[in-house]
């Protein structure tokens, strides 16, 4: 796959002894020709190289760096090479047997990739432009040639730099209009009612786009979420005894926009994805057309330091994050530093049968171990004894067991069982002490009678007695064995 990239910018200061640095030891990029120029231009991907102009200060299509008796106007550093550019040689910073990020995801287990806005330059339009769309195919087949998924984001938003703004936005927006959300290329977003026209261009265009394209769903952030509306032209509000409009819900027509969007993509795409981001939000008659659903992002707002079980309270999650209650799987957002970390919120979200979405590479390090452990034991198709009802298959010394006794930290357990699989057990310190657990399992219970324990993240086999064992657990990490 190759990724284009334009860019364009100012350089400030005396020029003189100016000098450029492109790219490092770990760009993994290859720079096909770099142009300078005296005056703004805006960004431009061509079918042929660059030519020099009037306004050209430097241009650099880097063929000639092969030939040592050559003038060229950069000195290449040790561990780049020149290969074939699209046009010609080109300097690449990828090392020898380095791989595509793509490459390096699939075989961290990842399985799908969701792409943000900017594959269209108007915040949330559902058409592809002409520019946009050899790029938009080169991401969907080089991500599907590495057998991923790709998921495009939506929103309803309507910006006021799409083509059809002059003509629809008192049809297409919620009144009265809300704060707009601003981004590159210059242009203000704002909220769309569901119960106007925007509801069947938008869901004309993205059956287009994925019959072109063939991607496999959506990214959705918030076009579940009913708004509050007075737009009389769409028939949203009402007149009050006082002669005010006073506002109404868009309830049905985003449900209605939801199950429209489910059809068309399942039509399309058997296993076709709506992946709901909905913090704060959970609203079941919307909520429901989703596949998957991830929260957590409205926590990120409180300063550290904090303690992770005082704003995020054990019952708190069991009631709005797991996603069992809605029907819907669920993960969690983490953004390491706000408030907490991936590496320790994660002991806390998987006694309640969640992974967190890696955002860091350390995350994804850490989260691909346990997806490699749903490969081999697919917990979450499995009969699920949270912490707070299993004391009969497990017991704690020291730890409220099988009951929703609150108290202080302390190390739980939660368990998952499937048929002629076994049990998988996650074993979690929520305290800020290592701890020495000494856990009691009923075997018969949980699938063997011979006392075969193992940790399936290192691999070592536990010693058993009578059912009892010592599990050595750090301070917030966690622990999953295998019960076979």
């Amino acid at each position: 796959m190759v990724s284009e990239t334009p860019n364009n910018g100012f350089l400030a200061g005396p020029l003189e002894d100016a000098s450029i640095y492109i790219g490092d030891t770990g760009a993994l990029a290859t720079i096909d020709e770099v142009r300078i120029a005296s005056v703004a231009r805006e960004p431009q991907v061509l079918d042929q190289p660059y030519e020099a102009d009037e306004q050209t200060l430097l241009l650099d299509h880097f063929d000639s760096y092969a030939d040592r008796t050559a003038t060229n106007p950069g000195v290449p550093e040790a561990g780049i090479a020149f290969g074939p550019g699209r046009w010609g040689l080109a300097p690449t910073w990828e090392p020898q047997g380095g791989k595509l990020r793509l490459a390096e995801l699939a075989e961290l287990g990842v399985r799908t990739i969701c792409f943000h806005e900017h594959w269209v330059p108007y915040q949330s339009y559902p058409h592809v432009t002409d520019s946009d769309r050899p790029r938009l195919q080169s991401l969907v087949d080089g991500i599907h040639e590495h057998g991923m998924d790709l998921l495009l984001y939506m929103s309803r938003q309507f910006a006021d730099n799409a083509p059809e703004w002059e003509l629809y936005n008192e049809d297409f927006l919620i009144a009265p209009r809300p704060g707009a959300y601003t981004r590159q290329p210059t242009q203000r977003a704002y909220i769309g009612c569901w119960k106007g026209p925007f509801k069947d261009f938008a869901l004309h265009y993205l059956g287009q786009t994925i019959d072109e394209f063939g991607h496999d769903g959506w990214y959705l952030d918030g076009p579940e979420w009913p708004q509050q509306c007075t737009n009389r032209e769409h028939g949203c509000g009402y007149v009050a005894p006082d002669g005010s409009i006073r506002p109404t819900w868009d309830l049905f027509a985003t449900r209605e926009f939801m199950q429209r969007l489910y059809v068309l993509t399942r039509q399309r795409k058997p296993e076709g994805q709506l992946n709901i981001h909905n913090s704060t939000v959970m609203v079941i008659p919307t909520l429901g057309w989703g596949t998957s659903t991830w929260g957590g992002e409205q926590i990120d707002a409180i300063k550290p330091p904090v303690e992770t079980l005082d704003i995020l309270p054990m019952d708190s999650f069991r009631t709005e994050f797991m996603g069992r209650q809605w029907g819907v799987p669920a993960e969690f957002l983490v953004y390491d530093g706000r408030p907490y970390y991936a590496r320790d919120v994660l002991a806390y979200t998987l006694l309640h049968g969640v992974v967190i979405r890696p955002g860091s590479p350390e995350s994804m390090e850490r989260v691909s171990a346990l997806w490699g452990v749903h490969d081999e034991f697919p917990f979450s198709h499995g009969e699920m004894s949270g912490y707070w009802m299993n004391g009969d298959l497990v017991r704690i010394a020291g730890s409220p067991s099988g009951s929703l006794e609150s108290g202080p930290p302390a190390v739980y357990a939660s368990v998952w069982q499937l048929p002629r699989q076994g049990s998988l057990i996650v074993v979690s310190n929520l305290t800020d002490r290592d701890a020495d657990a000494r856990l009691t399992l009923n075997l018969e219970e949980l699938g063997t009678g011979t006392g075969r324990v193992w940790d399936v993240l290192s691999g070592e086999t536990l010693t058993v007695e009578r059912g009892r064992l010592r599990l050595p657990v750090e301070s917030w990490r966690y622990r999953v064995l295998r019960v076979q």
